[in-house]
């Protein structure tokens, strides 16, 4: 896989990932947060609701027991027979039953439990009755009870009765009076009529499973409750939060049992209603991630493409350098790693092209020398032929010690060539070690500034947290203050039913009265709603500030952990430079050396001269005594021999260096 590619993937997986992780926890989050709220939400609703029916309930029964009071009520049981007093009576709560609007009917009893009358004047005396058990258990205590729900007879709807015995002044039963109370009605205004979202609503059943209270009417005195899971739950908890699946629809529940009615009222809510917040964050992070790999994939294109272009053409100055092209010099326009690399690179390629130079006018220049010398030492052969058989003896003495003369020098050259190519790459070894110390020290220094930059991030994240948990505490005083006004709400409220209690009561006078009790308590309801939603944001706000909080800790430990890093970086250059610096004291000591090298090889040279000097002379010696002539003849072959091969070897060297390019 090329570099380019590996970058591109690198670059997007960690554009990517921590998207991806942070979309899920977030997610999770939220739903939590979502579910938590709309079991809150539930448990508050079925709250009021519940509270609101006892208190109705309540009022119902301290009508049922002002009844006691009623002087008609108790004149017409004393004289049942009285046509007069039974019409009166059954106007009387006639009315009652107009001005509530919650009861089906109420009827009056005789002391043997016979029905006398009416507030419908249905002649419910002239019909077969069954005496309840509820009227027995009234018989028997002398107090006022509650039945439990049970349905209509003429309306099919479910209905509870109150039974209060009427007693005279001795504690004897006159007989009693029973309001059939219509829980369809009660329930509309307090129960089934209200909406938890777009379509979660609330009901209630008795400890049988039985359906009292519902808005689709088609399920009273059903027990479908109990074909699901929750059915069963409810009915051996009766408080408590649960999930569960009615008809395909996935749904929470709260439910809360109430003892005196023997009821359990269940408010309940589709869970993809309060989700569609996490779906909406989900799908932004979805959109985010996208946008983000896009982005990532363009900026690592545009990186990686800068990066592969200039490192492509190092590669192909690299490649013009194999086949001995010198003249690619590259362009330096970034002072970055791959700019460094380059203009070293470059520094490189102008020692090999100056040396091949050197290389090449020497070659020509010894090509020139070694034609001469060979038509040279053709001459003298000729010359010396003629005296050749005279000297032989003499000369093969003089033939030899110029041959092993022409062999140390030939090796004092290589040796010499040898010692400069040394000498000037330890030169080029000295310079670069300087400068690798000098790049070593500026980056300690660009560290050490990183590191002090680090420093006051460091500080800057420190005092933020400091904020933020100063946020929480005021967030906290809010809190309590909303708490005072839920407080405040409550009283209000029990003072509006008070005081609708006490208009019943006063009948036609406390009409207006009533009325202002019933603004006073929506008022209060409202108030007590806001602070509720108050209160919900500002725990809201705590979460996310704690969320913060934790965030800026972890900030902190990173910062913490980059600075460990850096430092250990800094150790590293330490180590470098150190390194470096004592590579420079071994690099002088070489060049001292090689320089000495030479020196010494300048002496060997001039010892050398110096016999060639002495050889001189026992060949003018010869000479002298005419055996010279030999010698000469001698050595003029072996030069001519010597001629003929420096001159192929200086053209194979020829033909080698024309191969570099160097202009």
């Amino acid at each position: 896989m090329k570099l380019k590619n590996k970058f591109i993937g690198i670059f997007t997986s960690f554009a990517i990932i921590p998207i991806i992780i942070a979309g899920i926890v977030i997610s999770c989050v939220v739903q939590n947060s979502n579910k938590n709220e709309a079991y809150g939400r539930l448990k508050e609703e079925l709250s009021v609701a519940q509270n609101s029916m006892e208190q109705n309930i309540g009022m119902l029964k301290n009508i049922a027991l002002d009844s006691q009071n009623d002087e008609l009520l108790i004149n017409y049981l004393n004289n049942s027979s009285s046509a007069e007093l039974k019409g009166d009576v059954s106007d009387e709560y006639k009315s009652v039953m107009d001005r509530y609007g919650l009861f089906s009917n109420i009827i009056i009893h005789s002391s043997d439990e016979k029905p006398l009358t009416d507030a419908k004047k249905s002649g419910i005396e002239d019909k077969p009755y069954d005496v309840p058990d509820y009227m027995d258990k009234a018989n028997q205590t002398k107090q006022l009870v509650i039945s439990g729900v049970r349905k209509s007879r003429t309306t099919g709807d479910p209905i509870l009765a109150i039974c209060n015995p009427i007693l005279s002044s001795d504690k004897q039963i006159l007989g009693y009076i029973i309001y059939s109370v219509n829980l369809s009605k009660l329930s509309e205004k307090y129960v089934t009529n209200i909406k938890m979202g777009l379509s979660g609503y609330m009901y209630a059943m008795d400890y049988e499973g039985t359906m009292v209270m519902h808005p689709n009417k088609d399920e009273i005195f059903q027990k479908n409750i109990l074909k699901t899971g929750i059915g069963e739950e409810i009915l051996k908890n009766k408080t408590g939060i649960g999930e569960y699946e009615y008809n395909g629809v996935r749904k929470i529940v709260a439910y809360n049992e109430d003892k005196d009615m023997g009821l359990i009222y269940v408010a309940n809510i589709p869970i993809d209603e309060f989700m569609g917040t996490s779906k909406t964050v989900v799908n932004i992070i979805l959109i985010m991630g996208v946008i983000s790999a896009i982005v990532a994939a363009v900026l690592s294109v545009l990186i990686s493409k800068s990066l592969t272009n200039r490192i492509n053409n190092v590669v192909v100055a690299m490649e013009s350098l194999a086949k001995g092209d010198f003249t690619n010099k590259l362009n330096v326009k970034y002072k970055d790693e791959i700019g460094i690399m380059v203009d070293k690179i470059n520094e490189t390629m102008d020692q090999l092209r100056f040396s091949v130079i050197g290389v090449q006018e020497n070659s020509s220049n010894v090509d020139n020398m070694s034609t001469t010398l060979a038509n040279t030492s053709k001459e003298m052969t000729v010359a010396a032929s003629e005296v050749a058989s005279a000297v032989e003896e003499i000369a093969n003495g003089a033939v030899n010690q110029t041959r092993e003369l022409l062999d140390v020098t030939k090796h004092l050259d290589m040796f010499n060539s040898d010692l400069d190519d040394i000498y000037n790459k330890i030169s080029n070894v000295n310079m670069s070690s300087k400068g690798a110390e000098d790049k070593a020290t500026s980056g300690k220094e660009y560290i050490e500034s990183l590191t002090e930059s680090i420093t006051k991030v460091k500080e800057a994240a420190i005092l933020v947290n400091n904020k933020i948990n100063g946020l929480g505490v005021t967030v906290s005083e809010i809190g309590k203050i909303t708490d005072s006004i839920n407080e405040i709400s409550e009283q209000t409220n029990l003072l509006a039913l008070n005081a609708a209690i006490e208009a019943a009561r006063a009948g036609e006078q406390g009409k207006g009265f009533a009325v202002v009790a019933e603004e006073v308590g929506k008022l209060a309801e409202e108030s007590s709603r806001a602070s509720s939603e108050i209160m919900n944001l500002i725990n809201l706000v705590s979460q996310e500030t704690g969320e913060v909080i934790d965030t800026s800790n972890q900030m902190n430990g990173l910062m913490i952990n980059q600075g460990n890093i850096i430092n250990k970086t800094i150790q590293s250059f330490d180590n470098i430079l150190e390194s470096v610096k004592n590579i420079t004291p071994m690099v002088d000591e070489t060049y001292s050396s090689v320089k000495n090298a030479i020196e010494a090889k300048n002496v060997v040279v001039n010892k050398i001269e110096g016999i060639a000097s002495v050889a001189e002379e026992v060949s003018a010696s010869t000479e002298e005594i005419s055996a010279s002539a030999e010698e000469m003849l001698s050595s003029t072959e072996e030069v001519s021999g010597i001629a003929l091969k420096l001159d192929e070897a200086v053209n194979d060297l020829v033909s080698k260096v024309e191969g570099f390019k160097v202009q």
